[in-house]
């Protein structure tokens, strides 16, 4: 059946018992439309305003689901095999005692979410939304204002598989991970902002535990942590491969202003920016620390990063033995220095333009010419153009120059047709 502009509120399902299932709407093995629905103050168990359980798929259109309150799923839990579609709706001011304050997702199901507002709800586990060993997808929602006791102010995974796709995940808080902590399984998040998360542990992103993350044309900006980790994203036996991303004004008091590869971690880099991020320890922009880490950075650019210790750009802690590589990439302007390594040659850095000068083949110490400090784009006088390692091609010209030989930053190279 279809519910369309109804009011479900104040209501309760097994009030003071352990067992209540679905506080405004309960679905088990069925698929209604609800339609421009206002779903509010109720509470359960499991599911305060909506519960979805044993292949349920309901379409949700429209709909505000807020100030319900349950154990589990304080807007909406999804699970055993459930597969619903929510559009256009806001998911607000829900309150779970346990996991995913705004969406509780579970058992194998896969939930789409698109153009939908997930705001200030409130979880131990999951402020915002709680996925685990399941799938889902969010496009063009905005994550916002939630807030975690513990793991996840906006997202917490869990051997999960989600992409974000468009939108914006900002003004969460945690005490670990302030807009996502993912533990195992894949994220993937695509044209969308993680911007204004904090955490004691990590503001914009930590990733554990053979946790696998691609970040494509993503904007992470003014992400800070209060206590260790890094502003940005910390990874610990996880994978990170960012493409035409920019790191910018993300802040710690710790080490790894936007980004700290850990013990196990790797990373690439491939043309990315980072701008004006700040940590307190060493490593402005990156730290890359312990035994098994490595981070790869192609065709990038540093500018205007800074530390109280030493990295401005990037600290190479010794201790583990990690490795880290430069190449094709503009390292500029950044404070107190570059590049800190103990010379043990755990960093290698060849084709890149690094102020005040580094060893390796092809590199340079000359003024990159940006447009501006707020434009990293090359001017046609940039001594950068055409000099980075021939084993590339620009992509695309612009924001190439010159011939169609690599330009050194982030604007040069094979991924460069992702700034147009």
């Amino acid at each position: 059946g279809d519910l369309v502009r109804c009011t479900l509120s104040d209501n309760r399902a097994d009030p003071g018992g352990t067992t209540g299932y679905g506080g405004g709407i309960y679905c088990v093995s069925s698929s209604p439309s609800i339609q421009e629905c206002t779903i509010s103050q109720n509470s359960a168990n499991f599911g305060g305003g909506v519960y979805a359980y044993d292949q349920s798929s309901p379409t949700v259109t429209g709909c505000t689901i807020s100030g319900n309150t349950a154990g589990n799923g304080g807007g909406i839990l999804v699970e055993n095999f459930s597969n619903p579609v929510v559009t256009g709706s806001f998911i607000e001011s829900n309150t779970a005692g346990l996991s995913g304050g705004g969406v509780f997702v579970a058992g194998g199901s896969s939930p789409v979410v698109s153009s939908t507002l997930i705001s200030e709800n409130t979880a131990n586990d999951g402020g915002g939304v709680w996925v685990n060993f399941a799938s889902a997808s969010f496009d063009e929602c905005v994550v916002s204002s939630n807030a975690s006791a513990g793991y996840g102010g906006g997202f917490s995974l869990a051997d999960a598989d989600v992409s974000v796709s468009g939108g914006s995940v900002e003004g969460n808080t945690g005490i670990n991970g302030g807009g996502f902590r993912a533990t195992g399984g894949t994220l993937v998040v695509m044209d969308a902002r993680i911007n204004g998360n904090v955490a004691s542990s990590t503001g914009g992103m930590q990733l554990l535990y053979e946790a696998d993350v691609t970040l494509k044309r993503v904007i992470m900006e003014g992400n800070s942590s209060t206590q260790i980790g890094p502003g940005g994203i910390y990874a610990w036996e996880a994978a990170i491969d960012a493409r035409n991303c920019t790191f910018l004004s993300n802040e710690t008091v710790g080490s790894g202003g936007a980004v700290t590869v850990h013990v196990g971690a790797t990373a690439s880099l491939l043309g990315c920016e980072f701008v004006d991020n700040r940590a307190d320890d060493q490593g402005g922009a990156l730290e890359v620390a312990g035994s098994g880490a490595e981070a790869n950075m192609l065709h990038c650019t540093f500018f205007f990063n800074s530390t109280s210790a030493v990295g401005g750009a990037i600290a190479v802690d010794p201790v583990g033995s990690p490795r880290a590589y430069v190449g094709s990439s503009i390292i500029w302007k950044n404070a107190p220095d570059q590049i800190f390594d103990d010379g043990s040659g755990i960093v290698t850095v060849n084709f890149s333009d690094v102020d005040r000068g580094y060893a390796g083949r092809g590199n340079i110490d000359l003024d990159p010419h940006f447009i501006d400090d707020r434009d990293l784009r090359l001017r046609s006088d940039s001594p950068c153009i055409d000099i980075a390692d021939s084993e590339y091609t620009d992509a695309c010209r612009p924001p190439g120059l010159g011939s169609p030989l690599p330009d050194m930053g982030a604007y040069g190279g094979p991924e460069n047709c992702g700034w147009n």
